[in-house]
């Protein structure tokens, strides 16, 4: 079996990552359809598909985010959970509801 090659960028060394992936039939079909088609490999095909589909998904997110009425914000995946009743509280106690 032959070693991934590795790339150094800049005192950093990036080594290409294998994994076992099941993938439907159909998918399977296309990315091998398009690998042939291009002459990429299976992997850079497949890669391409997932780049473009997080692109889209992240691009319809900003696009749901201006058309809200409603301000939003990220918040840290860590940040506890806050009740509607302590919310409630909150707005009560300051005069705002």
């Amino acid at each position: 079996m032959q070693e991934p090659s590795t790339t150094h960028l800049r005192h950093c060394t990036v080594v290409p990552v294998r994994t076992t992936v099941t993938l439907d039939d159909d998918i399977h079909e296309e990315a091998l359809r398009q690998s042939n088609a291009t002459g990429n490999s299976l992997g850079a095909v497949l890669s391409e598909m997932a780049r473009h589909a997080l692109r889209s998904d992240t691009r319809r997110m900003c696009e749901a985010e201006k058309e809200s009425r409603f301000p939003s914000f990220d918040v840290a995946p860590e940040t506890p959970l806050m009740s509607a009743s302590r919310v409630q509280k909150a707005l009560d106690e300051n005069g705002i509801a």
